[in-house]
């Protein structure tokens, strides 16, 4: 004991230069120091967490700060648990301090047992402090214990060992920092002037490097060194790259891409499979079941996987049954994917998980309508929900996996998976179409066009570019140049596939959306005269006679749309309004009640409004058209304001605002909210 407390051993590294708050894990450290210095039973405590969080920066901080009371001697020693080499073996850890205390080379016991009995009766009441960095097992550690009850242990480790708890260690989880200790690291690091000049850049830079201080701290160097006006957004615009990780580099030696590899490495093969091919998902972030798609498992066990994942902190948590990658985590599974799965394999992942999304929309589709999806796994997959809430619960879905839903499309197109890119394109057609989403149901519908030019079925591409006029001209008054040029050249394509098809109804119907396309511009002398020609060829080209009165039905709504206010857009609008009654289309009977509605409104026939608004916005309401019957309740506000019914007006309002609300309306939103309130509603 004597020879221990003369020594005054202390073989620490240097206490860290730069040291900031970890107040919940200090806290828990000092209650076990605490029981220590009373020499009531040693001090074990064993810091967890992925490499890269700093557990051995607090080790090493709080072995420091606890020199005083652990004075007679301070050991650490590096165990190797994760590097290339063998773990340390615990005698040769045991013959190190054995030395250090005195004992010479020919003196030290040759047995691992012999050492440890030896190295416990040296420091046998001892104040003693060790710290055992980077562990391998429970097995390395536990005859490398003091006796001493007056003795603090501090073991690192990425991952807690059930031994430990034998052993009566306390585990401290070490995580990544809170966004505000990040910005601290970074003030400290570069400086707040840097900091103060690129503020929306510091808070990108915060979010991608995810908390993790040795992110953090390569970062911090790497922009320090730049000599460039916007050092910060620049690097955090390499960081969003797939190449993100030969960013974090410190004079040519990378920094990140070894920790993520030890922790892959250490991976059972099924979670290591996992770990590469969930980095093939399509979209931010995904649920349990997309996860099994994608890794070929039954939801149970995939779900055990993402768990033991986000456990090893390899997977973020975002929401109950969602899961995510960290980006720069992501980057390398992506890299992983890359090397250890061949094309084929990761073909298959990514087709399962586009045939997931495309049976998850479909079935949601089904719920919210009763309008028929084309292709053959639409056909087969049952709607999702029944009853009264059927439609909303499936709207609410959609909406939490859209992006997802969008990112499939682009992976299908990337892979070549062109049927189902195909059907996921026409699926999501009316969703988008009716959520407003016109620029992203352009871009979505052009893709499905190239993947049926790729199958060559022509049948299926003639009515995708028939979709992508649709999206052009949904986006009404904000319609562009570009975008009508785009919507007519889709238009000009369909129709020279339909003419060689032979389908002079398609090729009527393509002039048609010429015209709408120019309605949508304000251009009503170019609408009217594509409209007129389309109703011409239909007349002189389409024989058969059902199809025939179909198509002058919908020209003779059109034109009387855009003959609004005229004596012949009555005549237009009443001869389509009886075609589809009698063929019970109750959607365009809707459409043409409404326009009739607004005329009535216009000439001052009130009472008729009425019954024909109302009329359109129960119809709009039951078929799930919802962008529509906003509209009517927005004109159903302006007849009650004529009729100066305050309170029909706040309540078909109202309507129309829930419906904004579902739709993401965000300035009509605002628009409904001011109206509502200055009408005292």
């Amino acid at each position: 004991m004597g020879s221990v407390s003369g020594a005054g051993l202390n073989q620490l590294p240097a206490a860290p230069r730069l040291f900031l708050n970890r107040e919940s894990q200090l806290a828990t450290i000092d209650a076990v120091v605490s029981d220590a210095r009373a020499g009531e039973r040693p001090g074990l405590i064993c810091l967890t967490g992925m490499s890269g969080m700093g557990k051995t920066t607090l080790a090493v901080h709080v072995a420091h700060d606890c020199r005083n009371t652990f004075a007679d001697a301070q050991f650490f020693y590096d165990l190797r648990g994760s590097g290339p080499g063998d773990p340390a073996d615990p005698a040769v850890v045991l013959g190190h301090w054995l030395r250090q205390l005195g004992d010479s080379a020919d003196d030290l016991p040759s047995g691992l047992q012999e050492r440890a009995a030896r190295f416990r009766a040296r420091t046998a009441g001892a104040r003693l402090l060790i710290v055992l960095d980077d562990a391998h097992s429970a097995a390395q550690l536990r005859d490398l214990l003091p006796s001493s009850p007056r003795s603090l242990v501090i073991v690192t480790s990425r991952r807690w060992f059930d031994g430990l708890a034998v052993e009566g260690f306390d585990e401290v989880v070490v995580g990544r920092f809170a966004d505000e200790v990040s910005a601290e690291l970074l003030r400290r690091s570069i400086g707040a002037a840097v900091l103060g000049a690129e503020a929306d850049a510091v808070r990108d830079l915060i979010a991608v490097c995810g908390g993790a201080p040795l992110v953090l701290r390569v970062a911090s160097a790497r922009i320090s060194r730049w000599r460039r006006p916007d050092p910060v957004s620049s690097f955090v615009a390499n960081l969003r790259t797939p190449q993100a990780l030969t960013h974090l580099h410190l004079d040519g030696t990378p920094q990140m891409t070894p920790v993520y590899d030890l922790c892959y490495a250490e991976l059972t093969p099924g979670q290591a499979r996992a770990y590469r091919l969930l980095a093939l998902h399509p979209g931010p972030d995904f649920a349990v079941h997309a996860a099994a798609a994608l890794i070929g498992a039954a939801p149970e066990p995939a779900a055990d996987l993402l768990d033991e994942l986000r456990e090893l902190e390899l997977l973020d948590t975002v929401a109950p049954g969602r899961f995510r990658y960290h980006h720069l985590i992501g980057v390398h599974a992506r890299e992983c994917a890359l090397r250890d799965a061949d094309d084929e394999q990761r073909r298959s992942a990514v087709g399962a998980a586009v045939t997931y999304y495309l049976e998850f929309l479909a079935g949601r589709m089904k719920s919210m309508s009763q309008r028929p999806l084309a292709g053959a796994v639409a056909a087969r997959v049952p709607a999702t929900y029944l009853g009264a809430d059927a439609a909303a619960r499936a709207a609410a879905e959609l909406e939490i996996e859209y992006q997802n839903l969008v990112a499939a499309v682009h992976a299908a197109d990337q892979f070549e998976l062109d049927t189902e890119c195909v059907e996921l394109c026409e699926a999501l057609r009316a969703w988008l179409y009716d959520t407003d989403r016109g620029a992203e149901l352009a871009e979505i519908m052009a893709i499905g066009a190239r993947a049926a030019e790729r199958l060559g079925d022509d049948a299926w591409r003639m009515q995708l570019l028939r979709h992508v006029a649709t999206a052009y001209e949904k986006q009404g008054a904000r319609l562009d140049a570009t975008g009508l040029r785009h919507g007519l050249d889709a238009l000009a394509e369909a129709r020279r596939i339909a003419e060689r098809l032979g389908l002079p109804v398609v090729v009527a119907s393509t002039y048609e959306w010429e015209g709408l396309l120019h309605e949508a511009r304000s251009e009503p002398a170019l609408a009217l005269e594509r409209l007129r020609h389309a109703y011409a060829l239909v007349m002189e080209t389409v024989t058969d006679p059902g199809e025939r009165r179909r198509a002058a039905a919908l020209l003779d709504m059109h034109l009387g749309r855009v003959l609004a206010g005229t004596g012949e857009a009555i005549a237009h609008l009443r001869r389509a309004l009886d075609y589809f009654i009698a063929e019970e289309t109750w959607v365009n009977a809707a459409r043409l009640r409404h326009q009739l509605g607004a005329a009535a409104l216009a000439g001052g026939r009130l009472d008729e409004a009425q019954d024909l608004l109302d009329l359109a916005a129960a119809s709009f309401r039951t078929e799930k058209f919802a962008s529509q019957e906003l509209e009517v309740h927005l004109l159903r506000g302006e007849l009650a304001a004529r009729r100066a019914d305050v309170n029909a007006q706040v309540a078909a309002l109202r309507e129309a605002l829930a419906l904004a609300q579902r739709l993401r309306l965000d300035g009509l939103e605002a628009d409904l909210t001011r109206r509502i309130a200055g009408l005292g509603g």
